[in-house]
């Protein structure tokens, strides 16, 4: 399951952002707002478990290509950001603005896969999906496609 879910997660930024490439502050806030994501969706029902932290680091090491010195940064910013109280809204613009549909689909797919890691998905958990998908322009129906969908 876990390398099943780290490729789905690499998957999305292997394939071009955008037409054009990222400037570097663009690449910078999109790493920044997938990272806090994906750690708010460990933190959303109240555990991290280990198994969530190691797929959220794997997958943003392979997601970004990061060195480890470089992904240490990244986690420590999401982490400060998850701990000062904003909220996971916040990190909806970037990826609106810097990923395409079909991406933030799979980014979904990923953070539902995240919230099933433990085998029981929490109020929470459903939750931040349900309003993500709505910031993020998917569907009711493609978010029923999402959670029909097993972990590997």
């Amino acid at each position: 399951m876990l390398d099943e879910w780290i490729r789905r997660v690499a998957s999305v930024i292997l394939e071009p952002v955008s037409p054009v490439s990222l400037s570097a502050l663009d690449l910078a806030q999109l790493k920044q707002a997938v990272s806090a994501l994906l750690l708010e969706m460990v933190y959303a029902d109240f555990e991290a478990a280990p198994a969530e932290r190691v797929m959220v680091v794997a997958s943003l090491r392979r997601y970004f290509d990061l060195a480890d010195e470089e992904l240490d940064k990244l986690l420590r910013n999401a982490e400060d950001t998850a701990r000062s109280g904003l909220g996971w809204q916040a990190h909806v613009m970037p990826v609106n603005e810097l990923m395409t549909h079909a991406q933030k689909y799979r980014l979904l797919e990923c953070l539902w896969q995240l919230a099933q890691v433990d085998s029981a998905v929490h109020v929470m958990e459903n939750a931040m999906l349900e309003q993500l998908a709505r910031d993020m322009h998917i569907s009711p129906g493609e978010l029923a496609r999402i959670r029909r969908q097993q972990p590997d």
